[in-house]
This record gives C-alpha cells, sequence and structure tokens, in this order.
C-alpha cells in the first residue's frame, strides 16, 4: 500500500444525521475507498471525490497509472491517499482489502464499487475463466466489500455505498448474457440492502448508467459495428455528477438516453419480445461469430474479424487496439502495493 499525503489529516466528523440523507460538508476528510480507480468511471469518482475534499484509498490493478494519479489528486487537491493495487476477481479479496485498510487506521465512510468488465458475443464462443472472472467482480466481490466493510459504514453517523450497475440489468440480453445477469444481481441486491441499512445511516445508492464513453472495450466494440450509437454514449463526468448529486436522495439512479422506452418495454412488452429486440439489436456481424477453440487461462476479447486471446493477468498489448479499461481493467494477479513516499 502506497501513502501520499499533504499537511495534516483534520478531524473526521461523525455528526448524525437523519437516515437518507447527505451532507458533503461533513464527509470532507473522511475516507472514501474506490475500485476500479486507475480510469474511466472509477478515475472520475475518484477525480470528483477529491474536489469535495475526501480523502481516497484507489483500487485497481495497474500500480504504476494508480500512483500517478494519486500523487496528482495530492497536489491539486491537497487530499491524503492510498494506493492498494489488487485484482479484486480473486476470492476473498474484498476482506483482504479490508485488512490492508484496518492496517492504516483507515475507516470508509463512502464505498464505491464500480470496478467491472463485460463481453460482447456469442456466448458459447466466450471462455469460461473469463466469464467465471466477470461473475466474481461484477455480483460476488461486491457482496463481500459491502460485508467487508460494514462495521466501518455503520460506525458513522451517516456513510453511503455506490454500487454500479447498468441499465443491461432492465431486461435478458442475448450476446452479453454473463454481463446483463451479473448486473441484474448487483442491481436487486443493492436495492435490498438499501432497505436493510437504512437504520444504520447507510444509504446504498444503485447507480444504473447506459453507456459510457470510458474506452471500455465492449463498447468500442459494439461502436465499431454499428450495434451502439455515438449519440447514445455518455461522459463519465455527468454520470458521477448525476450520482453525487443525488446521493442520499435516491437509493437507484438512472442515467442513460432513451432510458425511459426501456423501463416502459421491461415492464409492459411481453417477455419475449423484449429478447427478440435485444437480440436483433445486438447479435454479432457474421465476421465474429465462427466457432472458436479457446484455450484454458485466457481472456477472450473480439478484436476486429478474429479472436484475440491474453493470458489472466497479462495486459492487451496497445498495438492491437485493445487498451486496459474499466471493463476488465481487474484482471491482474497483482495484489500487493509498495509504501513510498
Amino acid at each position: 500500500m502506497a501513502m501520499y499525503e499533504k499537511g495534516d489529516e483534520l478531524e473526521r466528523s461523525t455528526e448524525r444525521r437523519k437516515p437518507g440523507t447527505i451532507s458533503w460538508e461533513s464527509f470532507r476528510n473522511g475516507w472514501a475507498l474506490v475500485t476500479g480507480a486507475s480510469e474511466g468511471l472509477g478515475h472520475e469518482f475518484a477525480r470528483q471525490l477529491a474536489q469535495k475534499g475526501l480523502n481516497l484509498v484507489l483500487v485497481a490493478r495497474n500500480e504504476t497509472r494508480l500512483e500517478r494519479f494519486s500523487f496528482e489528486l495530492v497536489q491539486t487537491h491537497g487530499i491524503t491517499t492510498r494506493t492498494i493495487p489488487m485484482d479484486l476477481s480473486k476470492p476473498g479479496a474484498g476482506f483482504r482489502l479490508r485488512n490492508d485498510v484496518v492496517k492504516e487506521g483507515i475507516k470508509i465512510r463512502l464505498l464505491c464499487n464500480v470496478a467491472a468488465h463485460g463481453f460482447w458475443g456469442r456466448t458459447e464462443t466466450g471462455n469460461p475463466d473469463h466469464y467465471r472472472s466477470m461473475i466474481a467482480l461484477n455480483a460476488a466481490t461486491v457482496v463481500d466489500m459491502c460485508l467487508a466493510f460494514f462495521d466501518d459504514l455503520k460506525s458513522h453517523g451517516s456513510s453511503a455505498v455506490i454500487n454500479v450497475s447498468s441499465m443491461a440489468a432492465y431486461a435478458p440480453a442475448p450476446y452479453m448474457a454473463v454481463y446483463a445477469s451479473t448486473k441484474a444481481f448487483c442491481e436487486r441486491f443493492s436495492e435490498a440492502l438499501n432497505g436493510e441499512w437504512a437504520e444504520h445511516g447507510i444509504h446504498v445508492q444503485t447507480l444504473m448508467p447506459g453507456a459510457i464513453d470510458t474506452g471500455c472495450v465492449m463498447n468500442q466494440r459494439l461502436m465499431d459495428h454499428g450495434r451502439l450509437r455515438p449519440t447514445e454514449m455518455q461522459t463519465a463526468e455527468f454520470v458521477v455528477q448525476r450520482s453525487l448529486g443525488l446521493l442520499g436522495r435516491r437509493p437507484r439512479v438512472l442515467i442513460g438516453k432513451g432510458l425511459w422506452r426501456q423501463r416502459l418495454a421491461a415492464t409492459l412488452v411481453p417477455l419475449g419480445w423484449v429478447i427478440s429486440a435485444v437480440a436483433n439489436r445486438f447479435r454479432p456481424p457474421k465476421s465474429l461469430v465462427r466457432k472458436t477453440i479457446i484455450p484454458p487461462n485466457s481472456l477472450f476479447l473480439n478484436e476486429g474479424t478474429r479472436p484475440i486471446h491474453y493470458p489472466l493477468g497479462q495486459e492487451a498489448p496497445l498495438e492491437n487496439n485493445v487498451k486496459p479499461n474499466s471493463c476488465s481493467h481487474s484482471l491482474s494477479t497483482k495484489m500487493t502495493g509498495q509504501r513510498g513516499a
């Protein structure tokens, strides 16, 4: 774990507030933990929380990028940060992360579960290892993180959790079957948890954005093949502004263009019709549908008209235009940080 700080920490407020209300002034100088913080939506959450004066525990797999970003936040906003490079898709990662945080004497007041990754393509062409990792990161780790940090959250007068689901959670999504299912789990779990934890002054927000322009491999493939329109993309800055602006006011925050149509269809139109419509829109082109033999212990990404396989824990090379991104940035096996000045 690397540490960066500028000046002494001020005493954190433990003001007890009515459940369901959030005072950013009382959160100032408290601690927030953001997963997937090295880029994409997690990166933007960290940036805006630093602007609000919160100290940050930043978690992602890319240690170099994480520490560079951490140093930038300290210099710009005068906050204190900790960086923890960790693969959150591994069993028990949430509790190991909690142990690392406890060793630093930190109590988390805002938990942002952002890290996730996805897959677009025919389900049978996907890598089973990738699916298991996706289920672990997008669903199981969200549960672990909430349980691991419950005592921290409860110890404050008011605290919050932001769990990032997706508009894909609204209905079964052919060609994104596993991803959409993990996000549906995240939605139901988060909303149920908000009902339980309100009595402790813990607000659990379920954030359900549409497509976000973060350089995500899956979204980029959808755009390249005409399955996602540029006009449907939102900026990470806008999504995070809405999420933080409504924290404590709405347990579910939906952000997306044309979202009302999707919600209406999911509730009023027969499910079979909805599934057919989604399948027609997101069906991969024939160039991406050929049967492939997937080697074990690899991460499958559709790259143009051919499958590319990368061993788990190895970043996709930049020359193939497959960048580390918010959809798959937590697959590294590197788990230990290095203390620095």
